[in-house]
């Protein structure tokens, strides 16, 4: 028997799943789920208020009944939501995000409670509440930051665009991060806070800090006499890298090729050719990056956002393979990789989900057996 807390999260997903194709009401299903953002708030932000924040970063308002200001972290998933519903709908500049049928004008608290219990009818549940009892069921599983200390009000709709101060420990550990996963810090190499603090003009305390958040990641590990080193690459992990990949992505594909819509499709089709033109000239960083562009655009079609979630942990634990093995072998042939991207386009294109499946496993597949080959010849993570 599932316990309550599956039980919610169960009935969130079905919501979701009806509004797959409703790319308005799943931006605001996912912020009133996600965010504790007042409604008020809500009705009255623009797209000009939100459209360059990135996933991860803060939303910083206030309220009208309250001094202070609280933090609303923009998670990947809403950060998707958000992408997908700009690039669908275009709302002008000065658009309200959540506007009326009717008019231009936002969407009053009334009309987003009546949406919400028609969501509830939808999935079978009659006589739900509005949005408090929404927010009810995604207690406990939103991403909310609490109010801070700061006594200075801020307007419910930000007049100016927040100015994102990046802390010291966030721009270690971005840095830190960035090296570790380009292969530019190799596998096995030792951490010397002193000397890292020391490069990056920093105390020692952020160096620390990152190291620790890293650590908790398997990014690094420390050893019995405290010496932090960067985790080593081998057969046996990239194995079992490999077959948790085959259990997740085929699947989160699966979904997306019946899910799909026509913008993602498009969205696909771009970055292949894209794709293309960096396999031609062998821009190791470029193809890289298009890549898992190319793989996560599928995979966020599939509308389970902890499988999507696992699918990251797993690239981000595979991504110093791929780094390293391609700036050390220049003659690496390309253009099977582009008949397997060309495979799995075509076949989101017909909403294949089986053909979409079979290309995304031979590619995982070629991918490990590529790597695996490699490992017998000397490494050159600076190359």
């Amino acid at each position: 028997m599932l316990t309550e807390s599956a039980q919610r999260l169960e009935l969130l997903q079905k919501i979701k799943d009806q509004l797959k194709n409703k790319p308005r009401d799943l931006l605001l299903f996912d912020f009133l789920t996600q965010t504790k953002l007042p409604v008020i708030a809500l009705m009255k932000m623009k797209r000009v208020d939100i459209e360059n924040i990135q996933p991860g970063e803060r939303l910083v308002m206030g309220t009208e009944k309250e001094e202070g200001t609280r933090n609303y972290f923009i998670p990947e998933t809403l950060h998707e939501s958000l992408k997908r519903f700009l690039e669908e709908e275009r709302p002008s500049t000065d658009d309200y995000l959540f506007s009326s049928r009717k008019g231009k004008g936002p969407l009053t608290l009334q009309s987003v409670s009546r949406m919400v219990r028609g969501w509830f009818s939808q999935i079978g549940v009659e006589r739900a509440g509005g949005i408090r009892f929404l927010r009810k069921q995604s207690a406990g599983h939103h991403e909310y930051y609490p109010k801070s200390n700061t006594k200075e009000a801020v307007p419910a709709v930000p007049i100016l665009k927040p100015v994102h101060v990046i802390t010291a420990q966030e721009q270690v550990l971005n840095e830190l991060e960035n090296a570790i996963l380009s292969g530019r810090i190799a596998p096995g190499e030792r951490l010397l806070p002193e000397d890292i603090a020391c490069q990056m003009n920093v105390s020692r305390m952020p160096v620390r800090e990152a190291i620790g958040r890293l650590e908790a990641r398997g990014l690094i590990h420390t050893q019995r006499k405290g010496f932090h080193i960067v985790s080593g690459l081998s057969k046996s992990n990239l194995e079992e890298i490999s077959e948790i990949r085959l259990m997740l992505e085929p699947a989160a594909a699966r979904f997306a090729a019946l899910l799909s819509s026509d913008a993602a499709v498009g969205e696909l089709s771009s970055i292949f050719r894209k794709l293309v033109q960096a396999n031609a000239r062998y821009e190791v960083d470029e193809i890289l990056r298009l890549n898992k562009e190319f793989h996560f655009t599928i995979y966020r079609e599939s509308a389970k956002p902890m499988l999507h979630q696992l699918i990251g942990i797993m690239w981000e634990k595979i991504s110093p393979y791929f780094h390293i093995m391609m700036r050390n072998l220049k003659e690496y042939d390309q253009t099977f990789d582009s008949e397997l991207h060309a495979k799995m386009l075509e076949a989101m294109e017909k909403r294949d989900p089986e053909e979409v499946c079979r290309w995304v496993k031979r590619d995982i597949q070629h991918a490990a057996k590529s790597v695996m080959s490699f490992f017998d010849r000397p490494l050159r993570a600076d190359a």
